[in-house]
């Protein structure tokens, strides 16, 4: 028989209504502010809206005797295997690259006029590519406070209460799904999925939340600055087409690669929780 776990006291649904619902007001209020006075808040309603996710997420620790101290561990990034981790990370990071058109080939078996949209697309947002105070502060938040409250989230929170319930190997893999579920963007679900397992190892091997925001932070970090990046050229329909086919072929290798990768950092580290039971 398990052992009970402060956790198991925790109630998911409310905290997820309690920041369902800040989002939402703080939606109206700044929506509402910005159609009044006619100036951009954008970021300060995002920056509005992590931060009281992140109260909810350490009072609700705090309601039920968790230090989040305890559960966020140690600050140091010392004897962390960085290299390792790293090469992985970019490994995934290329492969969330690769997904955002590995589908394309697919889709346009159904909808022909696919890379003629895409094309059209893709030179528009190379025309647009803007760089104001918002789009730089919100690049900001990207690495900074997104990595925190998901992490927070989802490998602090749900991963220690999972894992104490259900087990450590289904806690992961409910939670990453949930990770990749929430980001709402079907062609890169299964790079987030896979991201979200990475992310839930690294905490349960190092047991300092500090690793994974880390190593989320660079992803977002790589992926916004990204966009205002003058990217590959494509001259062509014909050239994009041949780009996703390419594209598609090492995505579809990589799967297994990286599925073997992460199998492997599983089965060769003894996992356990980094919250312990009580």
């Amino acid at each position: 028989m398990r052992e009970n776990s402060k956790f198991d006291n925790m109630n998911i649904g409310i905290v997820f209504v309690q920041m369902l619902g800040v989002a939402l007001l703080s939606h109206i209020v700044f929506n509402t502010i910005q159609r009044v006075l006619e100036i951009e808040l954008t970021f300060f309603m995002w920056v509005t809206i992590y931060l009281l996710c992140l109260y909810i997420l350490v009072r609700s620790l705090r309601i039920n005797d968790i230090s989040p101290k305890d559960v966020f561990g140690d600050f140091s990034v010392k004897n962390v295997p960085w290299t390792t981790l790293i090469c992985i990370k970019i490994l995934l990071i290329l492969f969330s690259w690769l997904s955002q058109s590995a589908g394309m080939p697919l889709i346009s078996m159904v909808e022909p006029d696919v890379y003629k949209e895409v094309y059209a697309i893709y030179n528009e947002q190379a025309d647009s590519t803007v760089i104001n105070f918002n789009v730089i502060m919100m690049l900001i938040i990207s690495f900074t406070l997104v990595p925190i409250v998901e992490e927070f989230l989802f490998r602090g929170y749900l991963l220690n209460k999972w894992g104490a319930k259900l087990g450590i190997g289904k806690a992961i893999i409910i939670s990453s799904l949930l990770f990749a579920f929430l980001h709402f963007d079907i062609l890169v679900f299964l790079a987030y999925f896979a991201n979200g397992i990475f992310y839930s190892l690294v905490y349960l091997k190092t047991k300092k939340l500090i690793v994974p925001i880390i190593l989320h932070s660079l992803t977002n970090l790589i992926s916004s600055l990204s966009n205002f990046s003058p990217g590959l050229s494509i001259g062509s329909i014909e050239q994009l087409e041949l780009a996703a086919i390419v594209n598609t072929i090492i995505y579809l290798i990589l799967i297994p690669i990286i599925a073997f990768i992460l199998f492997r950092f599983y089965k060769r580290h003894a996992l356990t929780l980094p919250y312990p039971s009580k």
